[in-house]
Order: C-alpha cells, then structure tokens, then sequence
C-alpha cells in the first residue's frame, strides 16, 4: 500500500497521525518542513514498522511548488486508513492558494493526501492458508505452509500466519478440494469459494444464523440494532454444527431474543412485548389491550420481538381465588387474601341478575371464566355450584325472590360473595339463548352493594411464604372459612386467643388433606346388589369389612369380563347399601400368585369419591400388602390379626399395611397381624398417648408422619422396631425416647425442634432426618453409631462439637450426604465460624468446644479390673494371640493393599434400609458366582468412583474411572442400587437380572457394557460406558430456549407406506435427499430418532422388550449419537412372543393402554412408547402436560399422582393421546399416530419404522 501526501509550505513544524491498526492513534515527532526522506521515514517507523518514503519534488517535505511524499507500508494488508496531517504552529508560509490534489480537485494548502497505489492485498486469518484456533490464538497451518516474516510475505519468519509456503510442488485447494463445501479457483491463487452456509480456508467450518446486533457502535445518528451479524454478537458460533451458543441471558437460532428468567419456572409463558401489550388486564379481567410495535421493522420498536418476559399462569387456590404466580420468573406463589378479622363495618360484594325469560339457558362470567349452560329455571343450589366450579370465585350465597333464575316475571337473584374480597368486577351474563314467550327477554346485572372488605396478603395477620404461597400466621391467628370462623382457606383470618400453634398447623394439615380428597374425585362408587338369602346388613356408620359374601358387583374396567363379581373388600351404608372397595380387576395388572391369591390389595377414596369410612372393621386373608387411603377412617377394628367372617379363622399374612390420609387418632388397644412388618400411618389425626404397639412384635418401619404429636412420653413402640418417621408433627423439646426398641434410623423432619443438646438418642441409631426444624445450634452429641446425620432447611447459626466427637463422626458418619438427605445443597447465610477454634464437618464450619462430661458418657472408658486374677489371665491370653494375631496383621496387610483405592467408595456403608443379608446369602441368580461371568467382573481396586451423575427411584448412577489391565484410563458411568433398595432380595435379583441383559447387548445404539464390580451386596455396581452429553431429555430441554435443534425433514415430504427401503437405499452424506433439508447435518431430531430406532430394532430383533422407554433414557455420546439405556425393566419375550407385568413397571405417560389394562402384550408395547417419545421430541414437553395445565394442577405428590391416575384410566379408555405441535414434519406426525394406535396389531415394527425414515435419506423422493 502506497500513500501520497503533498507538503506545501516554506518552512513550520508538522505531525503526522495515524489511525489505521499498527498506529495505534499515535502522533509522530515533530517533523519540519526542511527534513529529507530518511528523517520522515525515521519519524512514521518509530509509531510503526515496515514504511519506506520517497519524496517527489523536491529534497524536504515541503516547498514552494509542493513535495509529495511517497509512503508505502509494507507489513500491512488491506486497505490502510489516511493519515492526519496537522500543524504544531502557525508559522507555516503558504506560498499559494491551493494546489492540484493530482486527482483533478483542490485540496488546502498543506496536509493534502490521497492513495497512488491502492491496496489489493488480502487481509485474512491465518493468511487464508490456515485455521485459527480461537481459544488460543494460534493458526493452524496447512502441510506445506508456515508463518511468515509478515515483510511482503518473502520469506520464512515468526509473525504466526500461514503466509509463507515451502514447498515448491504444484499447490492445491484446502480441505481436498474445499471439503466438499465449495469450488476451487484454481491457479495461481488456489483458493476456495465456499457455498452458503460455509466458512474457513477449507470450507469445512459452518455459519450460523445471524439477527439484529445487541451490541454494536451506532453508524447512523439516533440508531442501533440495525446491523445483522453471527449469534446477534451475543453467542459463540460452534463451526463444527453451525448453532449458536448463546450467552445464557439469549436464545434462538441467533441469539435474537432475550431469553425469560428460569423459563418463568413452568409456570408461566414466555412472550415478547408485542405479546404482553395485547394481553393486559384490569381487575384480573382481560382487555383489548395495546399494540405495541405496529411495523416489525421501526426502529422505535426494534425490540417488540425480541425483548421477552414472563406471563404468569394463575394459580388455583383451595378458596377458588385465581391469582397470577408472581416475581419476574414467576417463581413467587401469591398467598391467599382476605379481609383483616379485626377490623370492623366491612361488606361482601352482593350483585343481583334480573332475568326475564320463561325458555332456554344462560351462562355466566366472572373474570375471564364461565360457567356451563344453566337452564333458565336453574334453583339458587344450581347457580352457587356453576359459579363456585369456576377458578376465579370461591365460595358464594345465592338467594332468589321467585325460586327461579328468570320468569317473565324478572326474577331477582342475589349473588353475595364469601370469599372474594374487596371491589370485584360485575359478573358477566350470557343469554343468547333464552327465550320468552311474553314481551321479550330482558338480562342483566346490577351491583347492589360493592364489596368494602380488605384484600390484604394473609390477612394481614401473618407473613407470606414466596416460595410455597402459604401463610405463617401470627400467634392466635389461623386459618379460616372467608367469614371469621375456622376454614380452610389457608389464609390468616380467623382469630382463636385460645389455639397455640401447634394444633392450629395440624388443623390446617387436616383440612387441607380433607379438601383435596373432597376436589381429586374422579369416579363414582360402585354399588352392589344382595344375592340369594343374604340380608343386608344395618351399620349405624359407614363401615369397611370383609363382610362381602354374596353380594355382586358390576365390572370397574374390563366391560369383556363376567357381568358380575364378588369383591374382596366392601363398605355397608347406614342406608344398608352396600359399596365395592376391592375387587380382582380394580388394580390394573394384578397378577395372581400360584395359589390364585393377590399379592397386594389397593382402595383410593379419592378416586371413587369415598371419604367418609367412619371404621375398618376387618382385612382381607389373601393379601400380603393393603394400601387403604383417602377413606377418611376414624377407627380401628380391635382385632386386625384374622378376618372374622372367614371361616377358618386363620392367621392374616399381612406384611405391609398402609393407612395414608385418614383420619385415625389412636392406635392403641389393636391387635395387629403377627406378622406385620411396616405399618404406615402418614397423615392422620393421631395425637398423643395414643400410639401403644408394645405387643406388635414383628414390626420393624413405623411411619406416623403428619399426625399431632407433640410428646414422646408415654410412646409404646414395638421391641424389634428399627425405623420410626415422625416427621410433620408438633415435636419440640420433649424427645424422650423408648429404650426398648433397637432404633436404626428417624426421621424427625418438619417439626419444631429448636434444642437437641440434652437429647438421649437411641444407642444404635445410624441414620438421623432433623430437616426443616428450627434448630440455631447444632451439637453435635450423638451416638457413636450414628453414620447419616441430614440438618438441611434449618436456621443454623453455630455447629459444635467437642474435639473427640469431631474427629469420630469424621471417620464414620457423614453431614448431609447427597445420596441421603433431600436438602443436601441448602444454604446456611447465618452459618460461621472464626478463630483458632475453628474446624470443619464436610463443607460446613464447626466451632470446637471443651466439654469432658459429654465425652466421657458417648466414649466410656473402661474401668480396669483390680482382680488378679482377671490380670493373669488376661495375660495368658494376650500371650495366646500373639503369634495369631501376627498373623492375622500379615494378612489384613496384604488385603488393604490389593483394596487400597477401593475403599473410598465401597466402605462408605450403606445407610437407610440396610438389608440384614451376608455375602453368603444365596440367590437365585447370583452372578457372582456364576462361572459365565468371570470375564465381566472388573477388580474393585482397578475402579474409582468421583461424583454423582444421577439419581432415579431405583438406584444411583456415579461418573468412575476404570484402569483395565491393558490401555489407558476410561471413564465409566457406575451405577448400583438405593441403600433402601438393598432391603428387599427382590431387588438385588432384578439388579442382577439387568446386569445379565446387558452382557448380551452389543450394538452401536446400545450404551456399551463393560463389566461389574462389587465386594459385598451392598455395593454391587454395574460399569457401563460414560455418555458425556447427558440424555435426550436434557438436550430437549435445552432447545426449548435455544431452538437449535431442527428436525431436518422437508415440510412437503410425503412417505410411501407400500414401499420397502433397505440400508443401499440410503443417501451418501454428500447425495441429494429426498427428505432431508441438509444431509451432512450431524446432530437433529432426525437422526436422533434414527439412532432410538436402530436400538430398538436390534432389541426386538434379540426377544427383548425395553419397556422404559423414553427421552430421559436415550443417552449422548461425545458425537451426539443416541445411545438406549436403563433395561432395569426390560426382560425377555416369552416363548408365545408376550408378556404380562404391572402397571407400576415403567413411567405412565410412556406406558401402552394394554399393560395398563393389565392384559397380555408383545414387542409392540415399545412402539407405543416411541410414539410417545416423538411427541416428547417435537413438543419439548413431558407428554400430557397440557392436560396438567388445563385442569390447573399443582406440584403437589397428591395431585401429581391423581394426575397420572386420570391420564392412565383416560389411556385405557383409548380418549387420550399424547399431542403435537402443528411444526412437526407430516411424516413424523403420521409415524407418530401409527405407533400411537390403540390395538398394538395395528401399529408397526421397529424395522417398519426404519425402513420409513430410510426413504428420509433416499437420493430420489418417492410417490406417496
């Protein structure tokens, strides 16, 4: 590049200042106007490098009739930017006006400068001979290419570009001809022209998409955002797949839009502001709105689209209220609301309806909602039930003059409001369809009196709880019914000087378990008719027994089977009605035993609207597990050990009995069956001095969470009993517990416990719950058997611990172990610790104190014998075991150096339920000793286990390192059994039968099986290949905010259903694709799906049923390949090809309608569920939650598991599919519903499957 100035002055002081890069806006020395060449030249290379001058003219750099000084740059590429000539004085002699610029214009007098040579030299990365490795700096060159010494790209030199070559032989295009990506020029420059879509020097790097530039310097006055690049410039460009990675504040194809906060927390909706200016409300009714952004591309609106925020979902409350979730992330649940109950002269709202009309129907609206048709003769009883149906109203009075909604008479109707305080918009009336045979129908509403009452968060008696949307009350404020009196309303106003806080959270907890079950009803009770002779019997309560002879029921499910059938279990009304509460087809996939016995028996009231069992009379004889729930018992019958109206009177095999959500308030003079092991009481209404189980011998887990104890006193508990839950009750400081029972583990969670230091802990607990308690200081004084010790959600202040007790629980107990407690990650801000006294128990501060007494009562020492007699022969003994135990050191010596790395993780113990079993406990299918299996087993010591990949309801899964004989280091993915798992053998032999599964299992679409390790049952582990990109599930995830991740598929794509593809038939990555958009695109939902389907044709093909499948089970490779997992529940095809199972196997959204029904199936079941994968896969959603958001239910475990209870009958019914959105690619959608078919014969087989996404990949489209 050459640059020509002309210096036109007698004499004066210049200075020259560039701005191009090298210059660094620098300014040179002064120069004056009598200086040569070389002092010009001197002057421009000590702000830079590489400029020679050569001045024309004259012999100075200026003069009477003009010098120009020739500038030529040599280590610059490109164009160079013109200097700036300026003037350190004004003693500058002009000796002309002006003077040719030697372009045909006139410049000033002096400083005039313009190019003579313009620069056709390429500036390019790496010299367009290389690839710039960004997180570096450094290029990477071509073979025959090396850096340059940047001076006209001469020679060899250290710049780091890829500018000189050295080799001689004929050159040749990048990437073997540009990757296949672009065309060659050709000689002499050999340069690729990549196509669109394509970067680099070798066209092998992908573009991504670009949008609007968040940040960029403004080109024109009063504008930005107007200029397009990569990622928006806020996003990293991944060349090696063309996406961009956005900054976590962005998403979209290019980081064009601000992203929501925590995708508003599911609860709530991502919208732009285009969308929430049309979607403003006022009084919690929706409006017209505003447009905001009327052109998509002013500039006054350019962020109309791209800036996000939440719309929050209402949330339904227990009172009918709909308020909006809160916060900007709609993290926030609002409270209830309520007038203050100490404040005086307030009224509810009261609206009247005039109607008149003698025909027809009406509706009516309250915010937003509306009711069903009410006929026009509707009582006051129909009205109040339409309107407190709806979400936005509570509970209301309904009064009318007449006795009618309308008459030709105008009936008035008045509408007083309960619950809904304050001012409230008038209800909205619809009578489009009444009729009158008089003058007209006339309708409408007039607000009689508006409400006064206050609208104030919990009542202004209690502060609200964000997190959850409830109320903690202050003293002697709880919950009420919206008129002052006791209710359920969750909120602050009902006033009760005489309640302490106790029984005011263990009232709510009652009625709140008692309105859920009254709101979760889903059928209606089956009644039976009397048979024969039988009488039916006259009960003064409803009673539950097994007093059912000859009474006959209808079908529940299967309207195929018999007419009639007898039921296990029955409830007689006092109207001598009689009710069905089990019966062989109510639990779908109840299998019979050989002895034609169930093995468990189940009854929800919730789900057949029974919730007033007043008393359980009897149990059935055949079962070993009975779930009786939400049936709101109150009594027990006194003898439960037999079934009085069975004949033989025998001894009842119940293990398990399981009593959740009653209302039972003592347990005490029953005699429960003798062989009862776990008996669980969880929210009932049991009080103190009500729990005497001293004569229940064999029990060992007690569960009587959420019930009202607040004392321990007078506690009778079983002598063999080792784990007792009481959490959700109303402990504090009374924890005295029964010595007679050999404690385990206890769960004391959710109390109010503030105080543990004088507690006397049973002596061989290990595990211990004390989350969500009130605990400030925390001493650690507890029994040296203790291994567990969970304290999350508590205000921790201070930890102590004497310096023994420190060092002893950090040998064998661990503080909020992940694997454990639920709150392992919770923060303690109040938590410190400082000074010299200072230590630490895992990551949290201990402070050290001295305290000699409690050590001497938790460490004993042993008071010596003064006998001597006890000293001889103590020292006969020692003597004795010498040599033996010399010996034995020897040994243990050896053994800890061949087990040396594996301790770590095999010693840790295992905590919870640990199974009373021995190494040498035989199993059904030990492969341990199983001699075909030698060459799985993996030495424990050649495995060392790092952290925690997963958590499932089976087992947990640990990232490793495996150091095998030969090779190097591989990472692996371990995964073993729950601690609690480990109790029951049943599970060790599933474990052991999915660890035989995957020996068998080798395909490229299978995670890869390497062995197991173990050295006791209680840490047998399987080692499986490590997938570093997580599973499907988290990647769809992902894509919900990035929208990264295409299908790839043609919209207009059509597939052919008669016609075979086989693998020839398949596109090269290079051919044209009949139904691909981009062939060489490594990672979409396409080829993911491919990956699944592969997988699981190779399964089908092997006899194996997967039965689990689903995103959450599709694993990710380094690659992105898709990889199938987790055949936990898989199991072999039967000789006759099917199989039966329960329901409980698998995940019910993913589950086919026949093992629902609990009849027979085949290979076909794992076709349904990639239907219901796809749906996963375009809607990015867990299947049916739409169903969850249209009936407004909570997170709650209750409502969740109604919920899948609902979608599962709605499944078996055949009403019910998984949805999809209208971007899902026709074909797709059409594979989707063949799988999706409700008779499995009419849906197809994996390899049908494949062979339909084969024909994606042909190189000529086919017909349809």
């Amino acid at each position: 590049m050459a640059r020509r100035v002309w210096w036109a002055a007698l004499l004066g002081l210049l200075g020259v200042h560039g701005a191009c890069p090298g210059y660094n806006s620098q300014t040179t020395a002064p120069i004056a106007a009598t200086d040569n060449a070389a002092a010009l030249e001197a002057a421009l290379n000590a702000i830079t490098t590489g400029v020679t001058v050569v001045l024309d003219g004259g012999s100075a750099v200026c003069g009477n009739s003009g010098v120009s000084s020739k500038i030529s740059f040599l280590n610059y590429d490109g164009v160079v930017l013109p200097f700036t000539v300026t003037t350190s004085s004004n003693d500058l002699v002009l000796t002309s006006a002006s003077l040719d610029d030697g372009v045909g214009g006139t410049a000033a007098a002096y400083g005039t400068r313009f190019p003579t040579v313009s620069a056709n030299k390429q500036s390019l990365e790496c010299s367009g001979r290389g690839k710039c490795i960004h997180t570096t700096g450094v290029c990477s060159c071509e073979a025959t290419y090396t850096s340059s010494n940047a001076v006209g790209l001469a020679s060899e030199g250290t710049v780091g570009d890829c500018g000189y070559r050295t080799s001689t032989a004929t050159p040749v295009c990048p990437g073997s001809t540009c990757s296949g990506h672009g065309s060659c020029s050709g000689a002499p420059s050999y340069q690729c022209s990549c196509n669109d879509g394509w970067a680099g020097f070798d066209c092998s790097l992908r573009r991504c998409p670009q949008g609007r530039a968040w940040f960029s310097p403004p080109t024109v006055p009063d504008t930005a955002h107007d200029t397009l690049v990569e990622c928006s410039n806020v996003g990293l460009c991944d060349r090696t797949i063309g996406m961009c990675r956005c900054n976590s504040l962005f998403e979209g194809r290019a980081c064009e839009r601000l992203a929501c906060p925590n995708q508003c927390s599911h609860r709530g909706k991502c919208k732009s502001l285009r969308q929430l200016a049309s979607l403003q409300e006022a009084n919690g009714v929706a409006t017209a709105g505003f447009v905001y952004g009327t052109g998509f591309n002013a500039m006054a609106t350019w962020d109309a689209d791209t800036i996000q925020g939440c719309h929050c979902d209402k949330t339904l409350m227990l009172f009918g209220e709909a308020p909006r979730y809160t916060a900007y992330d709609c993290s926030s649940t609002p409270c209830p609301s309520g007038d203050d109950p100490w404040t005086l002269n307030q009224a509810n709202e009261v609206q009247e309806i005039v109607c008149t009309a003698d025909g027809g129907a009406i509706a009516l609206s309250f915010r937003d909602y509306t009711t069903k048709m009410l006929p026009f003769n509707a009582v006051a009883a129909q009205v109040r039930n339409a309107l407190e149906s709806l979400p936005t109203i509570g509970r209301v009075q309904v009064t009318m003059a007449s006795g009618a909604l309308c008459s030709l008479a105008s009936s008035r109707t008045t509408v007083s409001f309960v619950t809904n305080s304050g001012a409230l918009p008038s209800l909205v009336v619809d009578g489009s369809r009444l009729t009158s045979s008089g003058a007209g129908v006339m309708v409408f509403v007039v607000r009689s009196k508006p409400g006064t009452t206050e609208d104030i968060e919990c009542n202004g008696r209690g502060s609200c709880e964000p997190s959850t949307g409830q109320c903690r009350c202050v003293l002697n404020f709880a919950t009420s019914d919206g008129q002052g009196g006791p209710g359920i309303l969750a909120d602050c106003g009902y006033t009760d000087l005489f309640m302490n806080q106790g029984e005011i959270k263990a009232t709510l907890l009652l009625l709140l378990a008692q309105e859920c079950i009254r709101a979760s009803s889903m059928k209606e009770p089956v009644f039976g008719t009397v048979n024969g002779t039988r009488v039916p019997r006259g009960v003064g309560v409803p009673t539950l027994t097994t007093d059912c002879d000859d009474v006959l029921f209808p079908p529940r499910i299967d309207k195929n089977r018999q007419s009639t059938q007898h039921a296990k279990m029955c409830i007689w009304m006092p109207d001598r009605s009689c009710i069905a509460a089990m019966d062989q087809y109510y639990l779908p996939g109840a299998r019979p035993t050989p002895s034609g016995t169930f093995p468990s028996y189940s009854f929800d009231g919730s789900l057949v609207n029974i919730t007033s069992v007043d008393v359980l009379e009897s149990l059935p004889v055949d079962s070993s597990i009975i779930y009786l729930t939400h049936l709101g018992i109150s009594r027990l019958g006194n003898v439960l050990d037999i079934d009085p109206f069975d004949v033989d009177e025998t001894q009842l095999p119940i293990l398990d009995l399981i009593l959740h959500n009653n209302n039972i308030s003592s347990i005490q003079s029953i005699t429960f069956p003798h062989q009862l092991r776990n008996l669980s009481l969880h929210s009932n209404n049991i009080r103190n001095n009500a729990v005497h189980l001293g004569q229940t011998m064999s029990l060992k887990t007690l569960n009587l969470s959420f019930n009202r104890i607040s004392s321990l006193a007078n506690l009778s508990l079983p002598p063999a009993l080792e784990t007792l839950n009481l959490s959700g009750n109303a402990l504090s400081m009374d924890l005295s517990f029964p010595s007679t029972a050999p404690l385990k583990r206890m769960d004391l969670s959710a109390n109010n416990i503030s105080d543990t230091t004088k507690v006397k802990w049973p002596p061989l607990l290990t595990t211990l719950y004390l989350d969500g308690n009130n605990i400030q200081v925390l001493f650690l004084r507890f029994t040296p058997t203790l291994q567990h010790l969970c304290i999350g959600r508590n205000p921790l202040k201070r930890i102590t611990a004497t310096k023994k007790m420190l060092d002893h629980f950090k040998t064998y107990g661990r503080i909020n172990d992940p694997a454990m407690c639920p709150y392992a990650n919770a923060s303690y801000p109040l938590l410190e610790c400082s000074g010299r006294s200072c230590d630490s128990a895992g990551s949290l501060p201990v402070y050290i104190v001295l305290d000699t007494a409690a050590d001497e009562l938790l460490f004993p020492i042993k008071q010596e014998d003064s006998r001597l007699g006890t000293l001889y022969i103590s020292i006969v003994v020692f003597c004795a075991a010498l040599v033996i135990a010399s010996v034995a050191v020897w040994l243990e010596w050896k053994r800890r150096v061949r087990l040396n790395e594996d301790q770590v993780w095999h010693r840790e113990g295992t905590p919870g339920n640990r199974p009373t079993l021995v190494d040498s406990t035989e199993l059904f299918n030990d492969i341990r000793f199983d001699p075909t299996f030698i060459p799985f087993r993996i030495p424990s010591a050649a495995v060392s286990r790092e952290r925690l990949l997963a958590r499932g309801g089976y087992g947990v899964v640990y990232l490793g390192t495996w150091k095998p004989d030969k090779g190097p280091a591989v990472q692996v993915a371990m995964k073993r059994l729950l601690p609690e798992k480990l109790a029951h053998i049943h599970n060790i032999e599933d474990f052991m039968d999915e660890i035989r599964l995957n020996s068998r299992l080798q395909h490229p679409n299978i995670v890869a099986f390497y062995g197991y390790t173990w050295t006791s049952l209680l840490n047998l582990s399987m080692v499986n290949e490590y997938m570093s990109h997580g599973d499907l599930w988290t990647l769809l995830q992902q894509d919900r905010r990035s929208h990264a991740l295409p299908w790839n598929i043609a919209a207009h794509f059509r597939l052919n259903w008669s016609v075979e593809s086989t693998a020839a038939d398949v596109a090269r990555p290079t051919d044209p694709s009949a139904g691909l958009l981009d062939v060489s695109c490594q990672v979409s939902k396409e080829r993911l799906l491919r990956d699944v389907v592969l997988a699981l044709a190779y399964l089908h093909s092997q006899d194996i049923i997967h039965r689990d499948l689903k995103a959450k089970n599709v694993m990710l490779g380094p690659s992105y390949k898709a990889k199938l997992t987790d055949f936990g529940t898989s199991r072999s095809c039967t000789n006759d090809g099917d199989e039966t199972m329960t329901a409980e196997i698998g995940t019910v959204a993913w589950i086919a309608p026949e093992i629902l029904k609990g009849v027979r199936y085949s290979a076909k079941a794992d076709m349904y569920s990639l239907g219901v994968l796809l749906s996963e896969m375009d809607t990015l959603e867990v299947p049916y939650s739409s169903v969850r958001r249209r009936q407004s239910i909570d997170d709650s475990s209750k409502a969740v598991d109604v919920a899948k209870a609902r979608i599962a009958m709605l499944v078996v019914a055949g009403e019910l599919k998984p949805e999809f959105t209208r971007s899902c690619p026709p074909c797709i959608y059409l594979i989707a519903q063949r799988c999706l078919a409700y008779n499995p014969d009419d849906r197809p087989s994996a390899a049908k499957v494949l062979a339909w996404l084969n024909q994606l990949r042909q190189s000529k489209p086919t017909l349809e």
